[in-house]
């Protein structure tokens, strides 16, 4: 006869002592109830007459009805109950893993939502990155303008710009020792040996100090020292056509020399002379201590008018 486990129904086999499903254990049964399923429910509580007359023709069955009655003792098969406290539900759990399908749907809703906005972020960028370009160039154009208002503009205003700044520049710009119209002296020392100082020329071609005619042989300044003068200077002379000498007039001198220290029985000179060609427009002489030009003596200019005038 086929047996079914009392707690899930599940089939079972005779040498079963668990449920494979669920792990009830299986509760042997005797073999007695059968019969006793058979009898009716009034046989078994038999009157007092009905047992007299049982005597005669079946002694045997009567016990059985009598000492087998508790064939109701199977309705405890359902005592395994507490088998349910048993860890045996937990394989209920299992179905846990089923909300990831759930999740999944919900990231697939989210990436659509995303993607219109990086659509419009790189519109946004064209636009300033457009902006960017026009600011550059308009701030190109802006300091194009400024370097030829600077280079033509202000020059010809006689506005004279704070960069750039010359040699000449650079020596005016310390604190003269000394200095007149036409001359300074940038050097203590030298300033102190100093007793005079002239443009010179030997006929008319001198209009005043300073300032000589085109048809001069040549360009002289002297420089007087006392008697504790022992040293012999060096100086260049450059040219400029106007009295405003800029970068490339004096990036070459158009003379160079040696001055001694000469002297006529009298007193001690440096004679400081251009003889080369004499163009009308401005000249300028820077005296140095020697041909490495490290330490400045003096700075004097003159002037050159053309003879028609």
């Amino acid at each position: 006869m086929a047996k079914f486990c009392s707690n899930c129904g599940k089939e079972l086999k005779e040498t079963d002592k668990f449920c494979i499903q669920c792990g009830t254990p299986v509760k042997k049964e005797e073999p007695a109830p059968a019969p006793v399923e058979d009898t009716p429910a009034e046989e078994q509580t038999p009157s007092p007459s009905e047992e007299v007359s049982a005597e005669e023709p079946a002694p045997a069955p009567a016990p059985a009805p009598v000492d087998e009655t508790p064939a109701p003792a199977p309705a405890p098969a359902p005592a395994p109950a507490p088998v349910e406290e048993t860890p045996a539900p937990a394989p209920a759990p299992a179905p846990a893993p089923a909300p990831a399908p759930e999740a999944a749907p919900a990231a697939e809703t989210a990436q659509p939502k995303s993607e219109p906005v990086k659509a419009a972020k790189p519109k946004k960028e064209k636009k300033k990155g457009a902006g960017a370009v026009i600011g550059i160039i308009i701030a190109v154009i802006a300091i194009i303008g400024l370097v030829i208002a600077a280079i033509f503009v202000l020059p010809m205003l006689g506005i004279s710009l704070p960069f750039g700044k010359t040699m000449l520049d650079e020596i005016e710009a310390q604190k003269p020792a000394d200095h007149g119209k036409y001359y300074a002296y940038y050097d203590d020392d030298f300033a102190d040996l100093v007793t005079d100082q002239t443009w010179f020329a030997a006929d008319d071609t001198l209009k005043k100090d300073g300032v000589y005619y085109s048809d001069a042989e040549s360009l002289m300044f002297i420089i007087d020292l006392d008697e504790d003068a022992e040293d012999d200077c060096y100086y260049a002379f450059y040219y400029s056509e106007d009295d405003n000498f800029t970068s490339s007039d004096l990036k070459k001198p158009v003379l160079t020399d040696d001055a001694e220290l000469e002297n006529d029985g009298y007193q001690s000179y440096y004679l400081i002379e251009y003889d080369k060609k004499i163009r009308p427009g401005h000249y300028v002489v820077i005296v140095y201590d020697s041909s490495k030009c490290k330490t400045v003596y003096a700075v004097a200019y003159c002037e050159v008018l053309d003879k028609e005038s």
